[in-house]
Parts: structure tokens; C-alpha cells; sequence
């Protein structure tokens, strides 16, 4: 016995030739709707259900396609997207810490030059005994490179680290302690010393001071003593003689002005010169990674800003949607019974169809149409 139709085994065809299979029965559904009663010999009654189950069927395999495809590539945009934001952070992060570099190498800079500007000793004299804190003053005395507002910082720091050096050297000096060298080689456990010499005249003021008032409490000594005989005045002075060679010894040390020593000054313009060049790399530094980070804040706007493709393929998916899945069930929940009342769904369907087909091959050609290579951005 030769099996019916319902017993035939469906072979399994591919997409393609489903598609066919599909768009041809729902042509000849639509063929025996629009028949004529003359042509058929009768008007026939023809259930429209297969008709537009076929459209949604279709409908919804294609959406299902395009969608699947578009959900991939907003899946990769978004994968893009955190691997750029990612990029950005780094570059961000390397370009603050290449700031910071220069902005380090600066205030190195400014720290010796200011080092030079207090060696001068009436710039100190300024600062620690009459108390002038005017950049604008001090320049008058010495030259300062710099803007005066930069020098502000640094005038600041030395009054307050005189006041603090007279704090603490005040109750430890002794009169063995000569030179401000042999007071800092005794007391080792001292501050931190930022300005030695402020640290060195205030010392050399206190000592004065101090020299000052022995001399003061030995006078008033002598002249409340009884008169001494010719012979103890001799042996007093005898007495004194050897401690009065070594003051005078000491103020022809601190009065004589030695000159710098030819080592010290080429070593003093090498340091200079080598703060300087780490000045310039680190701002070369900077502007580069600057230009990095404009770079990847371009790439990074092109991968977030949407793509008018995709865009298109958003609308044309809804619009086939809605023509093609939502349209005929709409119809079919009508509960129609000829299938020529609604052969028009046809024409939403095909037309919906043939915009899907038109928008792929479209944007097919433009993937694989070759793109003029772009001239590379002079650095």
C-alpha cells in the first residue's frame, strides 16, 4: 500500500530550501485565494490558517536569525567597550603618575635654586633677624630665576625652621662649642636640617650672644674684685693669652671668605644640569602619554558611538517583526474563514522580507568592499 502524505518521511532540507518550500506554498495559498469562480468551475473555501502560519513561521525563523546576529555583535561592542574603558584607566593612570614625575622634577628644581638664593648671607640675615618674608624683597638682594609666588614657599619654610633652630639649639650650646660644625658633630640626635644655613646663623647669632655676656659677666667680675698687684695682673694675662689666640684664630676663620673650590662648583653645575634634563624628560614624558590618551579617547568614541548599520537593522528587525509575526496572528485571532479575505498580508510580509534581503546584501557589500588605507597622523 503506497502511504498518504501524512506518512511520507520529511526528508531534512537546509534553510534555503525550507525558505523556498515556505515562500512557494504561501504563494499558491495566495494563487487559490484570488481564484475565480469562472476559472474553478466554483468559488472555493479555503482555510487561511496554514496560509498565515506559514508568514509567521517564516516571520519569526528570520527574526530569530537577525536578531541572534545583531545580539552577537552588541555582545562584542560591549566586550570592546570594557577592553577600551579598561585601556583608558591604564593610560589615565600612567599619564598621573608621569605628572606627578614632573611635577616632582619642578619642585627639585625650585629646591635648588632656592638652596643657592639662601647662600647668599644677607638674604639669610633678612629672613632669620629682621624677619622679612617678601619674595619681592628678597629678590631685590639676590637674584631668584623663578616667579616670586614660587619663592613664597620657601621663605616660609626657612623663617619657620629658624624658630625652630633657635628652639633647640638655645639650651644645648656650650663654650667649648666653637664652630656650628662642632656643635652639629656633638649633638647627633638634632631635627632634620632643610637649610643649613639658617641653621648655621642662627647658631653663629646665639654664640655671639653667648660670647657677649661672658665677656659682660667678666667685667663686672674684674671690677667688683680688689685690686690685684702687678704681678697677679701679669699672670692673668698670661692666663688669658692662650684662650685669646684661639677666639682670635676662630673670627679670622668665620671672617675669611674662602673661595669655592673648582670640584665643588663643577660638581653644583652637574647636579643643576642633570635636574634640568629630568625636568624635560619627565615633561616630554607627559606630552607623550597625552597625546596617548587623546588617541584612545578617540578609538574609545568610535567603538561607543552607535553605528547607523546597526541602527538600521534595529528598525528594519521591528518593522519586520511587526509585519511579518505580529500582523498575520493578529488576523489570525480575528478567527477569518476564506483565505481570500486576507490574502493581503501577503504584500506587508514580501515587502517587510525583501527590505530584510536588501539591508544585508547591502551591508555585506559595504564589509567587504575595500577601504582606502588611512595616511597616519604625524606624531
Amino acid at each position: 500500500m503506497v502511504p498518504g502524505p501524512a506518512q511520507c518521511p520529511v526528508p531534512l532540507a537546509s534553510p534555503c530550501a525550507t525558505f523556498v518550500n515556505t515562500l512557494t506554498t504561501a504563494l499558491r495559498s495566495a494563487h487559490l485565494a484570488t481564484a475565480h469562480a469562472e476559472a474553478s468551475g466554483a468559488h472555493v473555501t479555503i482555510d487561511p490558517t496554514p496560509f498565515l502560519s506559514t508568514i509567521v513561521t517564516t516571520s519569526a525563523a528570520l527574526v530569530a536569525i537577525i536578531g541572534g546576529l545583531l545580539v552577537a555583535k552588541f555582545v562584542g561592542l560591549d566586550t570592546d567597550q570594557r577592553a577600551s574603558r579598561t585601556i583608558l584607566t591604564g593610560a589615565r593612570e600612567r599619564l598621573q603618575l608621569a605628572r606627578d614625575r614632573a611635577q616632582a622634577a619642578s619642585q627639585a628644581i625650585l629646591r635648588w635654586d632656592a638652596e643657592r638664593f639662601f647662600r647668599t648671607p644677607e638674604v639669610v640675615e633678612e629672613v632669620v633677624d629682621k624677619g622679612v618674608v617678601s619674595p619681592a624683597e628678597l629678590m631685590r638682594i639676590a637674584s631668584w630665576p623663578h616667579e616670586p609666588e614660587e619663592l613664597a614657599p620657601f621663605v616660609t619654610e626657612a623663617a619657620e625652621e629658624a624658630a625652630g633652630a633657635r628652639e633647640t639649639i638655645t639650651p644645648r650650646i656650650r663654650s667649648d662649642d666653637v664652630f656650628w660644625s662642632d656643635f652639629r658633630r656633638r649633638c647627633t640626635d638634632l631635627p632634620e636640617i632643610r637649610w643649613p644655613r639658617v641653621w648655621e646663623h642662627v647658631y653663629d647669632g646665639i654664640a655671639r650672644e653667648r660670647d657677649e655676656a661672658e665677656r659682660a659677666a667678666a667685667e663686672a667680675r674684674r671690677r667688683a674684685a680688689p685690686p690685684k698687684s702687678p704681678i697677679e695682673s701679669q699672670l692673668d694675662m698670661l692666663n688669658e693669652w692662650p684662650r685669646h689666640e684661639q677666639q682670635q684664630h676662630a673670627l679670622m676663620a668665620k671672617l675669611a671668605v674662602a673661595e669655592p673650590a673648582a670640584d665643588y662648583v663643577a660638581i653644583a653645575a652637574r647636579r643643576s644640569d642633570d635636574l634640568r634634563a629630568n625636568h624635560e624628560r619627565a615633561q616630554q614624558q607627559v606630552g607623550d602619554l597625552e597625546a596617548e590618551l587623546r588617541r584612545l579617547e578617540q578609538e574609545h568614541a568610535e567603538i561607543v558611538r552607535p553605528d547607523a548599520r546597526l541602527r538600521w537593522g534595529i528598525v528594519i528587525l521591528i518593522v519586520f517583526t511587526a509585519l511579518g509575526v505580529v500582523l498575520p496572528l493578529w488576523v489570525m485571532a480575528s478567527g477569518p474563514h476564506d483565505l481570500a479575505s486576507v490574502r493581503w498580508v501577503f504584500y506587508p510580509f514580501i515587502g517587510s522580507l525583501a527590505l530584510l534581503i536588501g539591508y544585508i546584501v547591502v551591508y555585506l557589500v559595504q564589509l567587504t568592499r575595500k577601504k582606502p588605507d588611512q595616511a597616519t597622523a604625524p606624531a
